[in-house]
């Protein structure tokens, strides 16, 4: 049985603060790629550093802070978990997407058109940023999201109301322009938070997440080469 090893709110508070704001280093280094081709590597090192330091960091919190039970699951049950709250993502997407285009006539979020506007850029930020929305964003995000933050401010007995909490600290760092746009990522996040509240195993969340980003990439790239 997992104990509760929380830290005390302020120390937590600055925890997540510090990882809140790392999460927000790699897109401003992407940019500064194109607008200071003449110091692209040292851009490219930062970009991959910053997420290199918040998986390895927020791993060995993530591990220490874990108190959640773990439901064992076997390979096809992890699957099947993965496959089942991705379907519920996508089923959410696609109502307030279409929402979203009835009443705001937007196609994309705000957040997918800036994701569009910093990979037009630069061929090496577009192939910067498919690697890292596919291969790194998905386990950046989980730890900070999920593991950290529902494992920082939460004890194990608490269920929706750090699935719910998960779902808007989510939401808030993610460009929205409307109502309709921070209910797409709120949902999201609470999603994979319920996913990772319910079975414990953030490889989970971290899955369904990174299939999330491999569809949504393949979807956006049409707008990038155009």
């Amino acid at each position: 049985m997992p104990t509760d090893r929380r830290p005390s709110f302020p120390r937590a508070l600055l925890i997540f603060s510090a990882f809140c704001i790392l999460i927000l280093m790699p897109p401003e280094a992407a940019r500064n790629i194109t607008e200071h081709p003449r110091l692209t590597i040292l851009w490219v090192i930062l970009y991959l550093g910053f997420f290199g330091l918040i998986i390895a960091w927020g791993q060995r919190l993530y591990r220490h802070y874990d108190h959640f039970n773990h439901r064992s699951q076997s390979f096809f049950a992890h699957a099947k978990t993965i496959l089942g709250g991705y379907m519920a993502i996508v089923a959410g997407e696609i109502v307030l997407g279409n929402l979203n285009r009835l009443i705001y006539h937007q196609v994309q979020t705000a957040n997918n058109q800036a994701i569009i506007d910093t990979m037009s850029g630069s061929p090496i930020v577009s192939i910067l940023v498919c690697f890292s929305a596919v291969c790194l964003t998905p386990f950046a995000e989980e730890l900070i999201f999920r593991g950290l933050f529902m494992n920082l401010f939460f004890n194990a007995r608490d269920f929706w109301l750090p699935i719910l909490l998960s779902g808007l600290v989510f939401t808030l760092v993610h460009a929205s322009s409307n109502i309709i746009s921070y209910l797409i990522y709120f949902y999201m996040g609470c999603v994979l938070a319920y996913v990772y509240r319910s079975t414990g195993n953030l490889t989970n969340s971290i899955g369904i997440h990174l299939i999330n980003n491999l569809v949504s990439i393949f979807l956006i790239l049409p707008a990038v080469i155009k």
